[in-house]
C-alpha cells in the first residue's frame, strides 16, 4: 500500500504548496518549485536519513508528473484553483496524515526500530510544509506557537506502529492511522489547539 499512499500524499501536499504559492503570487516556475518542495521534502529527508536510494520520487517518476500537472493546471486557471484556497487545511491535513504513515511504514520495511520509525513518520509528515513555509518567507508552523502539527504526525505513526505490533493488516491499520492524524490536525486548526508554551519574560538590565 505504500506506493498508493505516497501517490495520494504527494498530490495532497503538492496542492497545498501550490495554493500557498498562488496566494503569494508565484509564477508557474515558483508554483512548480513550491509544489515539489512540499510534496518531496519530507520523504527525501527520510530517505537520506535511512540511506535509501534511489529517492522515492526518483524511483517513482510518475510522482513528478503529478506535481507538474497540478502546477500547470494551477498556472493556467489560477482563479478557479484559488477558489479552494479557503479549504487549504484539507490538503494540509490529508498530506500530513498520509506522509506520516508512509514514513513510518517505509522505516519499518527498512528494519528500523519503532522509535526510529515514529521519528521518520514525523519527519516525513511535517518537513515538506517546513520547506514550504521557508520558501513563502514564513516561520515554519512547527517551530512556533500554532495549531498542533508534529503531534498529529506522531499520532499517525504511533497508531500505525501499534497496529503493526498487534499484527493488524496494513489495509486496516494504515487507513486508521491516516484518519487519526488528519482528524487531529483538522480539529487542532478549527479549535486552535496548541502545545502550551511558557514564554521567557524580558529581563530588564540592572
Amino acid at each position: 500500500m505504500i506506493p498508493t499512499i505516497e501517490l495520494a500524499a504527494v498530490a495532497a501536499s503538492a496542492l497545498y504548496g501550490i495554493l500557498r504559492g498562488l496566494r503569494d503570487g508565484f509564477d508557474i516556475v515558483g508554483l512548480l518549485c513550491v509544489g515539489a518542495a512540499t510534496a518531496f521534502g519530507g520523504g527525501t529527508l527520510r530517505d537520506l536519513f535511512l540511506d535509501r536510494t534511489p529517492l522515492f520520487w526518483v524511483e517513482h517518476e510518475y510522482l513528478l508528473w503529478v506535481v507538474f500537472g497540478l502546477a500547470a493546471v494551477s498556472a493556467v486557471t489560477p482563479r478557479m484553483v484559488a477558489r479552494i484556497e479557503p479549504y487549504l487545511i484539507w490538503p494540509d491535513a490529508l498530506g500530513l496524515g498520509l506522509f506520516s504513515v508512509a514514513g513510518a511504514a517505509v522505516a519499518v520495511n527498512e528494519g528500523m526500530s519503532p522509535l526510529i520509525a515514529a521519528v521518520m513518520g514525523v519527519i516525513t509528515g511535517t518537513f515538506g510544509s517546513v520547506i514550504c513555509d521557508v520558501i513563502c518567507n514564513e516561520t515554519p508552523n512547527i517551530f512556533r506557537t500554532s495549531p498542533l502539527c508534529a503531534t498529529c504526525a506522531l499520532l499517525g505513526a504511533i497508531v500505525y506502529l501499534t497496529g503493526e505490533s498487534l499484527a493488524i493488516p496494513a489495509t486496516i491499520s494504515q487507513p486508521l492511522a491516516i484518519t487519526a492524524a488528519a482528524t487531529l490536525r483538522l480539529l487542532a486548526v478549527w479549535r486552535k489547539w496548541i502545545v502550551p508554551v511558557r514564554l521567557l519574560e524580558s529581563v530588564e538590565p540592572a
